[in-house]
């Protein structure tokens, strides 16, 4: 049994985790419970934990292991910069799944990273319904590096997402995923995708 700080839930499918504050989604961080269940409960807004926590280099991403229901709500203020994995998630592992979650990123911030995207910097699992805005870019645009709206490498199925704003970097750039010939359908992009290496 692990011991969790979580606003509730088992982490089944019928009693997922709660996920309510900045805190819980670092949490998940700490769980290494292959297959759990969370869901958000309510909009949040990462501003004030990450001028408390990491000022300087923003979000601290984390793995997703298992299923995060967004349930439709809003992460805000989130960036982060120069870290290797860059997004919401730095890795969806292989079965873990990312739903009906919507991200803004403050005007004048970005997801930064060598491999970034929105949702997550790599996608081994599965992203469905999620929406991205703000920018998304390359933290170094003259080496072969991977830079998307929703992923930066995907290496299985995105499906039924949305990425508005601005996506740049240096070889990989694209509007969903950078880099990745998996499963990419039904998908949305509006904004400017600029590769410095074309």
């Amino acid at each position: 049994t692990i011991v969790t700080d979580f606003a509730g839930g088992s982490g089944t499918e019928s009693d997922p985790f709660l996920i309510s504050t900045p805190e819980d989604l670092q949490t998940m961080s700490g769980i290494y419970d292959y297959g759990a269940y969370y869901k958000l409960t309510n909009d949040i807004d990462l501003t004030e934990w990450i001028e408390t926590n990491s000022p300087s280099n923003g979000w601290i991403p984390v793995t997703l292991r298992g299923t995060f229901d967004g349930g439709g709500h809003t992460i805000s203020g989130l960036w982060c910069d120069s870290v290797s994995l860059a997004g919401l998630f730095s890795k969806i592992i292989h079965g873990a799944v990312a739903k009906n979650i919507k991200i803004t990123i403050p005007e004048g911030k970005a997801i930064c990273g060598s491999t970034a995207g929105g949702i997550a910097g790599e996608n081994n699992g599965t992203i469905t319904y999620c929406t991205v805005i703000g920018t998304v870019q390359n933290i170094d645009y003259e080496d072969y590096y991977y830079t998307g709206g929703i992923v930066g490498s995907n290496n299985a199925t995105i499906g039924n997402c949305m990425f508005t704003g601005t996506v740049q970097g240096g070889f990989y750039v694209g509007g969903i995923a950078g880099f990745g010939g998996a499963s990419i359908y039904k998908f949305y992009t509006s904004g400017d995708i600029i590769s410095y290496r074309i």
